[in-house]
């Protein structure tokens, strides 16, 4: 056993059992969450694998979520949503993994930066909705994505079969492919390196792919985006900046006394941007690259949000808690920012400021920190009822944090 397996195991180990103790019920009471259960679970169940892997949802294939949902269909009912849970996590180890490998020393020399990084991405503030859940993995699918799109060329066979294999698998299970080739395009470009082009070229079939699929079916909200100045700075502001920095239960805590207003959004939403600008221009390609597509994330986000099905987008989009997958790539280049303003501005004042907010956001990191457990609907119960139906008899399982799952008795 090698040092360097043996350090990336041990580290698999401690992220594992940190991701957990954020919210212990993913792994002791594991339950659906809202598509996990009505939509990869219900589908795989009542009407088979193809059906699956060929239909899209709000508009685009999210095939991890169909393949997981298939494989569970091998395993004992009661199984599932653990099972969907822990391969939620497993991506999300897979993500530490890269981000401590040597994979990204060129953008990270120091493997010590590298490990903080990985703790950051782990702990990251205003994340519940995205933290150990199969639903949301694509995002951090994305971000792997990213991720190999910025580190150098693997020389490695092994590492090459990854890369590939991780872009391939993000570009049928989200849009983020229509974003990520820009990124690589212009990393294949400047680097002229076979390995960049081969990513964008899947990455192209994977856009081709899912903009078929938007072409031809629909999101799942008709309302208007409902924009405003004053609502464009208070999500800027609040869902980016304020939620890195104070966290979602204190943002929730300024709303609540009406401290929360257009004012300080807006100064949250200024400062934050001209920070990430000045990383930008001060940055090498691989960070800038980053930037870039946090950017073109963030845009979308406030674009064509699926935030609600009964109000104008902007109108809900503002509160914290609601789109939070949206941010989180964008919070996680934000700290990426504060670190190597923190080390590397040019200007004393900006190095200052980015130290600073980084030791006032363990704040949020520790409000943050223990994410609420799913309210317990009594799964294992309900299965047990379900098994009594006859064949054909329909059956309808409640599910966080709303919704309904129907399962109709083979």
């Amino acid at each position: 056993m090698t040092r360097k397996f043996l350090f990336h195991l041990l580290a698999s180990l401690a992220a594992f059992l940190l991701i957990v103790s954020r919210r212990p019920d993913a792994i002791l009471n594991a339950q659906f969450w809202a598509e996990d259960g009505f939509r990869w679970f219900a589908d795989a169940y009542n009407r088979g694998a193809i059906y699956s892997l060929t239909t899209p949802e709000a508009g685009y294939f999210q095939t991890i979520s169909r393949i997981v949902a298939i494989v569970a269909q091998l395993f004992p009912m009661e199984l599932a949503p653990l099972i969907f849970n822990l391969a939620a996590i497993a991506v999300m180890l897979a993500v530490v993994n890269f981000i401590i490998s040597s994979r990204l020393s060129e953008a990270v020399p120091s493997r010590s930066v590298r490990c903080l990084l990985a703790f950051i991405y782990i702990a990251l503030p205003h994340s519940f909705e995205v933290h150990a859940n199969l639903t949301n993995a694509q995002w951090h699918l994305a971000l792997l994505s990213v991720l190999i799109i910025i580190a150098p060329p693997p020389v490695r066979r092994s590492w090459k079969f990854f890369d590939i294999s991780a872009i391939a698998l993000s570009s049928i299970s989200g849009p983020f492919c229509l974003l990520l080739l820009p990124v690589a395009l212009i990393k294949a470009v400047l680097r002229r390196d076979l390995h960049f082009f081969t990513i964008a070229g899947i990455l192209a079939a994977g856009a081709a792919i899912q903009i078929f699929a938007l072409l031809t079916s629909h999101r799942p909200t008709s309302q208007p985006l409902g924009a405003g100045i004053g609502l464009f700075f208070k999500i800027l502001g609040g869902h980016l900046f304020a939620g890195a920095v104070i966290g979602e239960r204190n943002l929730y805590r300024l709303i609540d006394r009406n401290i929360w207003t257009v004012l300080p959004a807006a100064i949250a939403a200024f400062a934050g941007t001209a920070l990430m600008i000045y990383a930008f221009i001060q940055a090498r390609l691989n960070l800038r690259l980053l930037i870039f597509f946090s950017a073109m994330i963030a845009a979308a986000a406030l674009i064509s949000p699926a935030a609600s099905r009964d109000v104008p987008q902007w109108t809900v989009l503002w509160m914290p808690g609601t789109g939070v997958r949206y941010w989180m790539i964008p919070i996680f280049t934000f700290f990426i920012c504060l670190i190597f303003l923190a080390k590397n501005a040019n200007v004393k004042t900006v190095r200052y400021l980015a130290f600073a907010l980084l030791f006032f956001s363990t704040v949020a990191f520790v409000s943050d920190w223990r994410h609420r457990p799913y309210k317990d609907l009594n799964f294992s119960e309900s299965l047990r009822e379900f098994e009594k139906l006859p064949s054909g008899e329909k059956m309808v399982f409640p599910l966080n944090p709303e919704g309904e799952m129907v399962l109709e008795k083979r």
